[in-house]
């Protein structure tokens, strides 16, 4: 993804009202991340490089950034909020493993927090050396584990996000894919 298309994306976004606020830090994965899932694609890294904030306008949704991750943008939500809300209610249950495994395969990269708590996640395909990031899928609570896909690869579904901003509705658009 070239440097052009992500000043249109972020710039498309804050004509859709949303605060987008870029830095001087690269990406740099944090250990969080590094530790539990492969290289994430170069698309993502290049959307999230040295981003700090992208927040729809009534402050309910948001792209993670390296901040969230790594536990310094003082945000009230953590970036792994879904899954500590599904272990929680997992305590103690024979679904207690098969959470942690989805939470393991799925990276979250957005959170909504403004009707029913959202997310969409990279989900990891293959195992092992041959693990890589698939799809991106959307996922809601109560049922944090049962997503339904909204784009095969992250590539596809920035180039959706660039059609919906390219609307005469962006910020309608967006918020009515996304389900904000």
């Amino acid at each position: 993804m070239t440097g052009d298309r992500v000043e249109r994306i972020r710039d498309g976004l804050a004509r859709a009202g949303w605060k987008v606020r870029a830095g001087d830090d690269s990406f740099g994965r944090p250990g969080v991340l590094a530790s539990r899932y492969p290289a994430p694609p170069p698309s993502w890294v290049d959307f999230v490089d040295g981003l700090v904030e992208c927040v729809n306008p009534d402050d309910t949704a948001w792209f993670l950034t390296r901040a969230d991750y790594a536990g310094t943008s003082g945000a009230a939500f953590a970036w792994d909020v879904c899954e500590q809300l599904s272990l929680e209610s997992a305590d103690g249950t024979d679904d207690e493993p098969a959470v942690r495994r989805f939470w393991d395969r799925h990276l979250p990269i957005f959170l909504s927090v403004g009707g029913d708590y959202g997310y969409l996640a990279l989900v990891v395909i293959g195992t092992g050396a041959s693990a890589a990031f698939g799809p991106v899928v959307q996922g809601f609570a109560p049922d944090w584990e049962g997503t339904t896909e909204i784009a095969p690869s992250f590539e596809a579904f920035l180039t959706r996000l660039d059609e919906e901003l390219g609307a005469d509705d962006p910020g309608g658009g967006v918020a009515s894919w996304l389900l904000l």
